[in-house]
């Protein structure tokens, strides 16, 4: 491999890096998010989700216990200016976790 592939990719990167500085949704779905299936998370996990009044994902933290049925996922989030809320997702659906407990 040339030196100027190495320069080039190293480019790139750094070019995502800079440009993910004013999204962080897309920071840390690029460089450390995990996405598993919602019925996995646990008090304390940070997840990114969309809220209608927001023009990006915002973390927030699951801060009691999960509430799983047979057909989905209830968990109390905390998002940082905002009172506590209930968030549902159906069995088997992928949330993208940015901090575990």
């Amino acid at each position: 491999m040339s030196s100027s592939a190495v320069s080039t990719t190293w480019s790139h990167e750094q070019a995502q890096i800079e440009a993910s500085r004013n999204a962080p949704s897309q920071f840390y779905n690029l460089l450390m998010a995990t996405e598993f299936v919602a019925q996995r998370l646990e008090i304390g996990d940070v997840v990114l989700i969309d809220l209608p009044d927001e023009e990006s994902a915002v973390e927030a933290t699951v801060v009691r216990e999960i509430d799983r049925t047979d057909t989905a996922v209830h968990a109390t989030l905390r998002v940082k200016g905002r009172e506590d809320f209930v968030r549902e997702w159906p069995l088997g659906e992928l949330v993208t976790v940015v901090r575990g407990p």
